[in-house]
């Protein structure tokens, strides 16, 4: 029932969660702009979504974060968006294991290069 409420925009206020799916801040920069089918409060302010277009076509890393930091801003001063935790993991790992990858975005953890040692 939520997620049917949650997808015809039928609430107040709604939990939702988002993790990144490719290493680019775009993968949260364009959350809330206008046309985007996960923006199921149907937020809507011009200048986020001229702020995405800028970060979208500039391959200039500081116009992209000046872009994303507008963004940002933004969306706190509308109060668009309410934080209300941050994911972590945490990994236990036998010293003589070694080379094992935990990268920030993707499938994790990656054991391609991983292997033993006899003395860490």
């Amino acid at each position: 029932q939520r997620i049917d409420k949650a997808n015809a925009g039928d609430f107040d206020i709604v939990i939702f969660g988002w993790g990144p799916d490719f290493n680019d801040p775009m993968t949260f920069g364009d959350m809330f702009a206008s046309w985007n089918l996960n923006n199921h409060g149907r937020y809507s302010n011009p200048e986020v979504d001229r702020n995405v277009r800028i970060a979208q076509r500039s391959a200039d890393q500081q116009t992209r974060m000046a872009a994303f930091g507008e963004i940002q801003r933004i969306l706190i001063e509308d109060a668009a968006i309410v934080l209300c935790y941050d994911r972590s993991v945490m990994y236990v790992q036998d010293p003589h294991l070694k080379g094992v990858v935990r990268p920030a975005v993707g499938p994790e953890p990656d054991y391609t290069h991983a292997y033993v040692v006899e003395n860490p």
